[in-house]
């Protein structure tokens, strides 16, 4: 699967600035925001890729 921001339903900003308003992000959070329409859940072995600002991180589920 893949997506990118544009596709969410609610922008990156107004995200968090709602979930600000409830609890405190402290840096190294991760917020997980779900999927576009159509996909499955993870499993064991899946490797998830985040490109951001031009630096890729990934993390294989366990």
């Amino acid at each position: 699967q893949q997506g990118n921001t544009q596709q969410m339903m609610v922008g990156i900003f107004e995200l968090m600035a709602y979930m600000s308003t409830h609890f405190s992000l402290q840096p190294g959070d991760v917020v997980l925001t779900g999927t576009p329409a159509g996909v499955g859940p993870l499993t064991s072995g899946d490797v998830l890729i985040l490109n951001l600002a031009g630096y890729e991180f990934s993390a294989r589920v366990a």
